[in-house]
């Protein structure tokens, strides 16, 4: 069994800790919802957001529910996941983070670190506001969601 550890979490509002043995949900401190398999083969885990904007398939979302804009600073440090569909404004997306993603019309080079490029990911980074890995491609239609930390530009 292992130990009890603090968990850190990222919203809109900053960085909060909860301590060892909080019972606080995710819906009681007022951020988003996770959901997920839990290990029980029910799928994978996402987070639960709901969009201020009509948010087109494989892009990246705030924590505030906005279509995720590297050249925004307000944004950085605020990308949460990826979702796979299109969701319409003021929908709940279910956002990908750590899961692979299929998308046929993808044509990557495997092992391609692939950013948050303005409004869409690339091969590409961003040449000014925050620089993000979002992902690698695994084969040319296949990318792994795995959010690396933002660098401002």
């Amino acid at each position: 069994m292992s130990d009890p550890v603090d968990f850190e979490l990222l919203s809109s509002e900053g960085l909060a800790t909860l301590p060892t043995g909080s019972s606080a949900s995710l819906e009681e401190i007022g951020w988003v919802n996770v959901t997920g398999g839990g290990g029980g083969g029910g799928g994978p885990d996402t987070l639960d957001v709901q969009v201020s904007q009509d948010t087109p398939a494989y892009s990246l979302v705030t924590a505030n529910g906005l279509l995720a804009d590297s050249a925004n600073i307000a944004h950085y440090g605020k990308v949460i996941g990826m979702t796979p569909i299109f969701v319409a404004n003021g929908q709940i997306a279910q956002l990908l983070d750590d899961d692979e993603v299929t998308n046929g019309a993808w044509a990557w080079s495997p092992g391609t670190k692939l950013f948050l490029n303005g409004t869409v990911i690339s091969a590409t980074p961003p040449s000014s506001g925050f620089s993000q890995m979002v992902a690698v491609a695994r084969n040319a239609n296949i990318i792994i969601v795995k959010l690396g930390p933002p660098i401002l530009l």
